[in-house]
């Protein structure tokens, strides 16, 4: 059978994966599987999301639901009560685009013609990477997006974190929890400003830890991304070894110089921004207490990606050279 290489773009939810996720999904050699690991609408065997996977810790229930992924087995869950009318009926026999992708794969595998590169994009596997990289060698870029921007970002779209998904991991509280007192998570429990300041935490211990040892974990920040959309573009193509092509660039070039910073009308996604002046909106969004709040939580976590308030990385070798600049 052809080998396919497997990626994985991760980061917190809306640190900017869906948008490379697209720009990769015209590679022609590249196929992007949005969200597999969601528990709502990803794969119906899906772990609960941000669910933490060490190597040193691999297991029979990881095991099964990796290879049921890598096989493109199972299906996509139907949550059909966001749908209406015939959208409703025709979602109930036939799913969405993520269950025809899906679908599409599964036949390309049977003919033996599966594409060169398969690439998860995921936010929630972020947490996973460890087992990914060491387990499976596969190939990781994470994206990172200053807190205060994130808060900003997923307060506008009206949605909250359970911080109960962190709770219940005892050994990713052991792990990466240090620290962090018991108000704070109980705090946590009915303050979304709370819980995503923990969330953004805990993946910066995270990821940080990881990259002083795993070779196949690329960091890029949102910032650089939106100051230099080509060259971080081409970079993370070559990390994960999808060729750049002249359509991808084309498509980059559009989406990075649009009249406003931000979607219009609450949309979810709109990938035609002004790319350059997205990069600092939240410092007038986000209240000054707010901010205060978020730091004064993460604190020192911080330090490896951005100074307190602004977005200039301050210690590019506390994450051994693995952050794109």
């Amino acid at each position: 059978m052809k080998k396919t290489n497997t990626g994985v773009i991760c980061g917190l939810h809306r640190s900017g994966t869906t948008y490379i996720g697209r720009i990769l999904s015209l590679s022609h050699s590249t196929s992007v599987i949005y969200e597999p690991f969601n528990d709502v609408w990803g794969l119906e065997y899906a772990p609960p999301r941000y669910t933490y996977w060490r190597a040193e810790d691999a297991s029979s229930y990881a095991e099964e639901i990796l290879q049921k992924a890598l096989l493109f087995q199972g299906s996509f869950s139907k949550p059909v009560s966001t749908k209406s009318g015939w959208r409703k009926t025709g979602y109930k026999l036939f799913g969405g685009e993520r269950h025809l992708q899906w679908n599409r794969l599964k036949l390309l595998q049977f003919l033996r013609m599966t594409p060169d590169h398969v690439i998860w994009k995921d936010p929630f596997c972020t947490f996973m990477i460890d087992y990914l990289s060491i387990i499976y060698n596969m190939k990781i870029v994470c994206m990172i997006r200053h807190p205060c921007a994130h808060y900003h970002s997923v307060s506008k779209q009206n949605w909250s974190f359970d911080i109960s998904n962190l709770t219940r991991q005892k050994k990713l509280l052991n792990d990466y929890g240090f620290g962090i007192s018991e108000h704070l998570w109980e705090k946590a429990k009915g303050d979304n400003l709370t819980s995503t300041a923990l969330l953004w935490k805990i993946m910066s211990r995270l990821v940080t830890s990881i990259s002083k040892k795993d070779n196949n974990l690329l960091l890029v920040r949102h910032e650089d991304l939106c100051m230099k959309p080509e060259a971080e573009i081409d970079h993370i193509c070559k990390w994960l070894g999808v060729c750049f092509t002249s359509r991808m660039r084309s498509y980059v070039d559009t989406t990075s110089h649009g009249l406003y910073a931000e979607s219009l009308n609450g949309k979810e996604h709109d990938f035609v921004r002004n790319s350059k002046a997205l990069v600092d909106v939240w410092k007038s969004k986000v209240p000054k207490e707010k901010q205060n709040i978020i730091l004064d939580i993460i604190g020192e976590d911080i330090k490896p990606f951005y100074t307190r308030n602004d977005k200039t990385i301050m210690d590019k070798e506390a994450i051994n050279g693995n952050v794109s600049v």
